[in-house]
């Protein structure tokens, strides 16, 4: 592997200072502003690589591991990372446009700002990612787990988000217009000011959760846990909770749900 890719990059890569772009893959190295859209690098150990402003469109980067590396402001369009290993990598302001990281290992990973618009991460474990910023407008995130991640201003319009655990998020001013959320885990989650109108969120749980002030116009939440959840000041205009559990819940005028409510505020 080690010939190929240094052949590659022989063969027209950019050449910034401080940077490698022959030498072969492996721990450490600074690839920073480098072409490697050609080369294979599927199991490759990358680990705290420098591989800022790559140039790696198509990339094939399956089950490599990426932990540490810094891959900011980086072109990672229809790259292949699935099943990668990306614990606490940097892919700020990135672009990862229908990119693959199915069943990526990746907590603490981080995409501020960056662009995974169609990309898949479905079943990716991403615990603690920071996605402040970021566009995911139309991925797929089937079973995922964001699970104590940062979303702030976060894109998500029209994810598949079937599954996906989202508990003790922060979300606030996120848009989630028209995502699917279905059976999702967003309880203890901050959806404060987010968008979630026409969002399909039947069966989720958002026990917990702190809604105040999100515009839920046209959401639907049958059969949804809402218990505890904060909906003080929520839009909830064409809004269906048919068989939503709302005990304990504060509704969107102030009043507090009895224990047993289902469906309605009583």
């Amino acid at each position: 592997m080690a010939l190929f890719v240094a052949a590659t990059f022989a063969a027209g890569s950019l050449s910034p200072a401080h940077a490698n772009c022959n030498a072969p893959p492996s721990p450490g190295v600074s690839w920073h502003g480098c072409d490697i859209g050609d080369a294979e690098l599927q199991e490759s150990s990358l680990e705290r690589a420098l591989l800022s402003r790559i140039q790696a469109e198509g990339v094939n980067l399956q089950q490599a591991d990426l932990e540490g590396a810094v891959v900011t402001e980086a072109m990672l369009d229809q790259a292949n990372l699935q099943q990668a290993r990306l614990r606490h990598a940097d892919f700020g302001s990135s672009s990862l446009r229908n990119a693959d990281l199915s069943d990526v290992l990746a907590q603490g990973v981080r995409f501020t700002s960056a662009d995974l618009s169609g990309a898949r991460l479905d079943r990716a474990d991403l615990r603690g990612g920071r996605f402040d910023g970021a566009r995911l407008n139309k991925a797929s995130l089937k079973d995922a787990d964001i699970s104590d991640g940062r979303l702030y201003n976060a894109q998500l319009r029209e994810i598949n988000g079937q599954g996906m655990r989202l508990s003790d998020a922060g979300l606030g001013r996120a848009d989630l217009s028209q995502a699917d959320l279905r059976e999702a885990n967003l309880s203890g989650a901050d959806l404060a000011g987010v968008r979630m109108e026409n969002a399909d969120l039947r069966g989720a749980n958002l026990e917990g959760a702190n809604l105040n002030g999100t515009r839920l116009t046209g959401a639907d939440f049958r059969g949804a846990n809402l218990q505890r959840a904060d909906l003080r000041n929520a839009d909830i205009t064409r809004t269906r909770f048919d068989d939503a559990e709302l005990g304990n819940a504060t509704w969107v005028d102030r009043r507090h749900c009895r224990p047993r409510s289902v469906g309605t505020c009583d």
